[in-house]
């Protein structure tokens, strides 16, 4: 397992600037008006059901007119092969996209944890729709880039 370098007190700060900026971007023209996001930072607001019972994904995007959940984002502090049922479990609670096949599930983690994240999802071959890295600078500067995206070509960013 490694230790992220980035505290894990930033966590809830990476997840409300994720949301506010990623779910929707802001030019998308294609994010269904059903759509709500919500957090479950810092205070949890909308649960999903898992094998272990019931758990709070960092970012959840639910369809208002079906109450179905469409969408989940997942920020880590760290990586390690106790995160693979967690992350199967909620990339099959997603909707999954018509051409790609591959579930709106998107995984932020801390810079520099890219490749071990990946070699995890490939080995326990867990889909997703989307890896991304995040950092924070010196002045508290919040920077998220996408490293692979297999459910949508225009959803790298």
């Amino acid at each position: 397992m490694s230790v992220s370098p980035i505290a894990p007190e930033y966590h809830d700060a990476v997840v409300d600037l994720i949301a506010k900026t990623r779910y929707p971007f802001p030019d998308q023209t294609d994010w269904a008006t059903s759509y709500v996001t919500i957090t479950n930072t810092p205070t949890p607001q909308r649960s999903v059901m898992s094998a272990q019972g019931e758990a709070f994904p960092d970012i959840v995007i639910v369809d208002a007119d079906t109450g179905q959940v469409a969408e989940l984002g997942e920020v880590e502090v760290e990586v390690g092969a106790h995160l693979v049922s967690k992350w199967r479990e909620y990339a099959a609670m997603t909707k999954m996209h018509a051409d790609s096949g591959a579930p709106h599930f998107f995984i932020y983690v801390p810079d520099g944890m890219a490749t071990e994240t990946l070699a995890l999802l490939r080995e326990h071959d867990v889909p997703f729709g989307g890896l991304r890295i995040w950092s924070i600078d010196v002045d508290g500067l919040v920077s998220i880039h996408p490293i692979v995206t297999p459910v949508d070509a225009k959803d790298h960013r």
